[in-house]
């Protein structure tokens, strides 16, 4: 019976994060005690479930995780990979080992010391140097040459949320079984493309991630192609290796390097897509800055609430239209950033406002709801609106103000109805009551 080892080391390091993360931090689970403590969506139990059921024996090792936080102490970090190391060699002297299977993340920062997979992973490569290595990684893997020299195969979570940590697993799993069973003598290929992106444009449930990541799926579909992953990497690890990549795994080498340069040309060919917008038009004059100075000295006028409204209208106006998602209008109320007339606020001046954003969007609604009412080219009393619940506040807009603003520039009456079957963001309308006609008046 063939024997493969396994161990795991899940962290994400933030190295803009002053906290070092430690033991107390840190769950260990040690030896067969992790037969008993399986998760149901983890990189590792995929992993040791697909070579169980292979007919392998598992020699399990140090399973350790933790939340994202700081960088990682680097004694814990010595000690748990000492652990590591020692097991894998003294179970290699009692009975050789065949192959060794891990999960990693790929952006765990050991402070003061920097790759914690590389190495883990070049040490483990010098104690067992005959023996293939393979390892499932995080999406967010900020790869290194060491971790690369130092493996025979990756392959990378597909999915931002991470819904597929187990299966991720089973194909660490899978490239270790064909190593052992078919003599594949894995080559791996790595291009880094030279951008970093941010962990909410990184999710696959949009796009590009989504086709993206079907892309990869698509190439592990093709013959002798055991591994293909996109890894976005961490951007809030600040280090010389940051940056997204691709990585392919494959039966020979001329296969994963055509399949890794094909799919980071597609990566790079939508870099644009991952970019955020910022405008910075309507801007609140904060305490002890510049624009303070500016302002007080009347070298700056800020914007109205309702300039910065109609401003900021156009422009979410613009990106609806071209599918662009607008993930914030205006700021955060805090304690400093609020009503400049509330005690403690570090405004002075500006467009503030607690509901800015919707006002931003029920604007927008009522803009939609004239122009609806206005192509019917009669005179209309009473109206029903009808669109998906999820609109009905910005319908209605802030303390009513569309309902009123309706009733007092067109004398007309507005009822809102929650309909499930009308798309998001789109309305229906129905008359209820007309006003007669000017002739009606003297019949």
């Amino acid at each position: 019976m063939k024997r493969v080892f396994t161990a795991s080391m899940h962290h994400e390091s933030n190295s803009f994060n002053p906290i070092i993360a430690g033991e107390s931090e840190f769950s260990v689970i040690r030896g067969a005690e992790i037969f008993n403590r399986f998760k149901e969506n983890d990189a590792a139990t995929g992993i040791i479930k697909t070579l169980l059921a292979a007919g392998y024996e598992v020699v399990p090792s140090v399973f350790t995780s933790a939340v994202p936080n700081g960088e990682v102490d680097i004694d814990f970090y010595n000690k748990i990979k000492k652990e590591i190391i020692e097991t894998a060699v003294a179970e290699n002297k009692r009975q050789p080992l065949d192959a060794a299977a891990l999960a990693l993340h790929g952006s765990m920062y050991i402070h003061g010391l920097g790759d914690a997979e590389g190495f883990l992973l070049e040490e483990l490569r010098a104690a067992l140097p005959e023996i293939p290595i393979f390892c499932s990684l995080d999406t967010h893997t900020t790869m290194t040459q060491r971790m690369h020299d130092n493996a025979d195969g990756f392959a990378a979570f597909k999915c931002a949320p991470h819904t597929d940590r187990y299966e991720t697993g089973v194909k660490a799993a899978e490239m270790t079984i064909a190593a052992l069973e078919r003599g594949v003598k894995a080559k791996s290929a790595w291009v880094r493309v030279p951008f970093l992106v941010a962990g909410e444009k990184s999710s696959s449930t949009v796009e590009p991630m989504r086709s993206l990541a079907e892309k990869t799926r698509a190439a592990e579909r093709e013959p002798g192609i055991l591994a293909a992953s996109y890894l976005m990497g961490f951007p809030w690890c600040d280090n010389e290796n940051s940056s997204a990549a691709v990585y392919v795994t494959a039966e020979n080498q001329a296969l994963a390097d055509e399949c890794a340069i094909r799919l980071a040309e597609e990566l790079w060919a939508r870099r644009d897509d991952f970019c955020f917008f910022f405008f910075l038009l309507a801007l609140l004059v904060i305490k002890n800055t510049k624009l303070e100075k500016e302002f007080l000295e009347e070298k700056y006028t800020p914007l109205t609430v309702v300039q910065a409204v109609e401003t900021c209208k156009e422009l979410v106006s613009m990106f609806n239209k071209k599918g662009i998602e607008v993930i914030r209008v205006g700021l955060q109320n805090t304690d400093e950033i609020t009503d400049p007339n509330i005690e403690g606020s570090e405004v002075v001046a500006g467009p503030y406002h607690p509901a800015f954003r919707q006002l931003v969007e029920s604007g927008l609604w009522y803009d939609a709801i004239v122009a609806k009412i206005k192509q019917l080219n009669v005179k209309v009393k009473k109206v029903e609106v009808i669109v998906n619940p999820q609109d009905v506040n910005n319908v209605v807009g802030h303390k009513r103000e569309n309902v009123e603003k309706l009733k007092d520039m067109y004398t007309l009456d507005m009822i809102v109805k929650q309909d499930e079957k009308v798309k998001p963001g789109k309305l229906e309308l129905e008359i209820l009551e007309k006003y007669p006609e000017f002739l009606e008046d003297y019949k």
